[in-house]
């Protein structure tokens, strides 16, 4: 029956979207000159199309020539977003989000340049009639590095309709925009002597593609032990950085119209043109390989001391466009995962370590850390247990007074001090604070504390949330803070798909504590209030925790204890859940 349902649901969502593209493209056929609909009329209706795409497409592009679209672009990109309501696609926790998001499309859109907008809609017309939204969106942003990104980043997030979320997780290293014989052509043109002098094999196909490069595998000659070692090289996409600067210019365009239309939104006074102009710098840096070559050496550093983390060994074979690296074993972590779930665990622990708690807890001033760790980018190997973390071009640093007031914020949620958390969350902004942004901070972080639950763990969800509800009001942040939220908003999705029943709060703390007991023979040559240590938590402040702690847990036992005498088991076990303690109960048997 269940089985009957879904076909059911299936096959009324395919006539619903044949519908729609046989009127979409009929109002095509209106805009065409006479002569032309009948020709156009006869592709459309032609199956072979699906057969023999690289045909059709250049007979649909020739015959799509004589349409006008400095006359006709704004019927066209009404037309696209009539074929891709994409406000269908929005999630109902965001519906109030969905105009803006069909007005940011419409902007989008209406900013290509002409060639690229008639090639966007020669694409569609290559689908099958019955071609279901979200296929049509991800063909719509093919060869759109800067949308393709996005989709990277939304990929994870959970409110997200299932199958929507498989087909955005195909952006994380499974996108076809690019062909081989044009990036072999890249790599034979601009490593000519070191494909000589290395004896370079290359492979026969990609080994990934993302939005903005292509991976090729090779096999190289070392002429340190005469072994032939196998690498891979990193090939930016011949078409990315022209499309990827017209892209800045329309996010650029876009964010101007959200600051001029943002009372159509019921939006407060964010200062999208402010944070889009420091996020797209470091978005041109993604681009820009020899930045990212830098950055694979300043990333074996940062992490040369764990055992269980591999960054790949730059190889010297390296231009503006190609970075040649050592292969590194391993699966997609969520990948890995699927196929050893009885590490699952291991592997989500490992995740929030290494790119979440070493990037808060230690000495340097500045912390390096991952700003684009989808799950294509970390990849786990079984046989060493260890993961290797991919593709450093979206990177950032976290300067250590920042990381101090992250923990100062924690640490105001974790012994229920308000004035702390107010304070911290002043402390990260930028810029000088007026009066009434104060009051702000104020209100929502007062908020926060409302919903916090008794039990004092280092929570993530309260930091996060109060970070985009303060970004939502106006405040302004740095942008590596910015991208370390990004980050977070990745993270936590992957997370959630590799182990659905693993507890963050939980495994943050126990690592904080972990980090605070190796502080402790340095604590000892240290005065109470030095913060010193990677934590940056004071002895002074590690004083009030343990006393908060030990408060907390003789109140909850009384509770427990009462709830348990008056109540019985599973009462007392559901106050304890509510409490925030890391335990989930367990439904009790029925009897027989």
């Amino acid at each position: 029956m269940i089985k009957e349902s879904a076909r059911s649901r299936k096959q009324i969502e395919a006539a619903e979207n044949s519908e729609r593209a046989a009127s979409v493209f009929m109002q095509l056929l209106a805009l065409l000159p006479t002569e032309e609909q009948d020709i156009m009329l006869a592709l459309i209706m032609d199956e072979k199309r699906l057969e023999e795409p690289e045909k059709f497409h250049e007979l649909f592009f020739n015959s799509l020539k004589v349409l006008d679209l400095t006359l006709n672009r704004e019927e066209i990109v009404r037309l696209l977003l009539e074929l891709i309501p994409v406000e269908k696609l929005v999630p109902t926790i965001y519906e109030k989000y969905r105009p803006m998001i069909v007005d940011a499309a419409n902007v989008i859109l209406s900013h290509l340049n002409p060639e690229r907008l008639r090639t966007k809609l020669v694409e569609q017309m290559l689908l099958p009639f019955e071609a279901s939204l979200p296929e049509r969106l991800l063909c719509l942003i093919a060869k759109m590095p800067t949308m393709q990104k996005l989709g990277q980043i939304i990929a994870r997030n959970r409110n997200l309709d299932p199958k929507f979320r498989k087909l955005l997780q195909k952006l994380e290293n499974g996108i076809k925009d690019a062909t081989y014989e044009s990036i072999l052509d890249k790599v034979n043109q601009e490593l000519k002597h070191q494909i000589k002098t290395y004896k370079i094999r290359l492979g026969s196909r990609f080994l990934a593609e993302a939005s903005v490069c292509a991976v090729v595998p090779f096999t190289w000659h070392s002429p340190n032990d005469g072994a032939r070692r196998r690498g891979v090289f990193k090939v930016l996409k011949p078409f990315v950085s022209r499309y990827w600067a017209e892209e800045l210019k329309i996010l650029e365009s876009l964010a101007t119209y959200l600051d001029e239309n943002r009372h159509r939104y019921n939006l407060p006074t964010i200062g999208f043109r402010e944070i889009l102009n420091e996020v797209r710098e470091l978005l041109k840096k993604e681009v820009k390989l020899p930045i990212e070559q830098e950055r694979l050496i300043q990333a074996r550093d940062f992490y040369s001391k764990d055992q269980d983390v591999r960054i790949p060994h730059l190889l010297p074979m390296n231009t503006s466009s190609v970075t040649g690296m050592e292969f590194l074993n391993g699966l997609k972590v969520t990948q890995a995962a699927n196929r050893y779930p009885e590490r699952r665990r291991r592997m989500a622990e490992l995740v929030l370590d290494k790119l979440i708690v070493s990037v808060l807890f230690n000495m340097h001033n500045e912390s390096l850390f991952h700003a684009d760790p989808h799950a294509g980018n970390v990849f786990y190997s079984y046989e060493d247990d260890e993961l290797a973390l991919l593709d450093w071009g979206l990177s950032c640093t976290l300067k250590r007074s920042s990381r101090r007031e992250i923990v100062q914020l924690i640490l105001g949620f974790i012994l229920n001090d308000q004035k702390r958390a107010i304070q911290a969350a002043c402390n990260l902004t930028e810029g000088k604070l007026n009066k009434g942004q104060i009051t702000i901070i104020e209100r929502k972080v007062l908020g926060i504390f409302t919903s916090l639950p008794k039990f004092p763990l280092v929570r993530l969800e309260p930091l996060t949330k109060l970070l985009d509800e303060l970004i939502l009001e106006g405040i302004r942040f740095p942008a590596e803070l910015l991208m370390f939220r990004k980050s977070l908003f990745t993270l936590i999705g992957v997370l959630h798909d590799i182990d659905p029943t693993f507890n963050i709060d939980w495994h943050l703390t126990r690592s904080l504590f972990g980090h605070i007991l190796q502080e402790i023979p340095s604590r000892l040559t240290h005065m109470p209030w030095s913060r010193e240590f990677p934590t940056q938590i004071t002895t002074w402040e590690l004083r009030g925790v343990l006393f908060r702690l030990s408060q907390i847990t003789l109140q909850l036992g009384l509770e427990l204890t009462q709830l348990l005498a008056q109540f019985g088991l599973d009462k007392a076990a559901e106050a304890l859940y509510e409490s925030g303690f890391p335990y989930t109960p367990q439904p009790s048997e029925e009897k027989a």
